[in-house]
């Protein structure tokens, strides 16, 4: 599968580079007086406020799929830490907990499968099979019945650290979404390709200029595509790592550490 962020770069590499060699094989066809000095300063002046443009979304672009990117990296963190801590507290229970164990480790496993499958067409974040397990957790927690205070305490941690749980997996669902709208995206072209072609449009043509354009044009769609990679956290390159939710797993596929006798 052609990851959809690439491709897009392709088509930004296309369209700056593009623009940036029609302008300097055109370019040499104005007349004098469109080439002149003043005309260069005026052409310049409107450059450079598309230019300042450009940067400010730029940065604001990338700073909201990071931002956005490490929050859902947090998210995931936090997940974690709460599948192990209702494990632990299953496991402080007795044997009584076993069932709802059992549940939250087939919960774990699957949330493992949906988010970081071997086909990334596969990626599922919010699949129904892993809410009716996590469902099923719930329904066994309630069914737990303490024999005295301590199993008590230990049940009421464990729906609340349930409820954490759901709450943090909705975070993640949310999170899932890019920040990095399309219309984003085809305005900042269109201004880096205005941009590119004015370069262009007074560039003496040479090799020079046209390998300079060429490594700029790919240097900014490579940009380009990596804010897209980074807009979809669970694919791509710059994907979130799935070790904290492989760790807690391990912690409940542990044997249970005995006490010395």
């Amino acid at each position: 599968m052609v990851d959809l962020a690439f491709v897009i770069g392709l088509f930004v590499f296309a369209a700056v580079f593009g623009g940036a060699m029609l302008a300097i094989i055109y370019g040499k066809r104005l007349r004098p007086h469109h080439r002149s000095a003043d005309t260069r300063d005026v052409v310049k002046l409107a450059v450079g406020m598309v230019a300042a443009m450009t940067s400010l979304m730029l940065g604001l672009l990338v700073s909201s799929v990071k931002g956005s990117f490490d929050e859902t990296n947090q998210n995931i963190r936090q997940f974690s830490t709460y599948i192990v801590m209702l494990d632990s507290a299953f496991r402080r229970f007795g044997p009584e907990a076993d069932a709802a164990r059992g549940e939250l480790i087939a919960y774990t496993r699957q949330s493992l499968d949906d988010t970081w499958p071997d086909d990334p067409a596969r990626i599922r974040i919010d699949d129904p099979r892993s809410y009716a397990l996590l469902g099923q957790v719930a329904r066994d927690i309630r069914a737990m019945a303490p024999m005295d205070e301590r199993q008590q305490s230990i049940k009421s941690s464990a729906i609340d650290l349930y409820r954490h749980l759901v709450e943090m997996r909705w975070r993640v669902v949310v999170g899932n979404s890019s920040t990095a709208t399309p219309i984003v995206i085809v305005v900042l072209t269109i201004w880096i390709t205005l941009t590119f072609a004015s370069f262009g449009l007074f560039s003496p043509r040479n090799g020079l200029t046209v390998a300079t354009m060429f490594v700029c044009s790919l240097s900014v769609a490579g940009a380009m595509a990596l804010i897209l990679d980074m807009g979809e956290p669970f694919g791509g390159i710059c994907s979130i790592s799935p070790e904290p939710v492989k760790n807690a797993l391990a912690h409940q596929l542990a044997p249970l550490a005995r006490p010395p006798t």
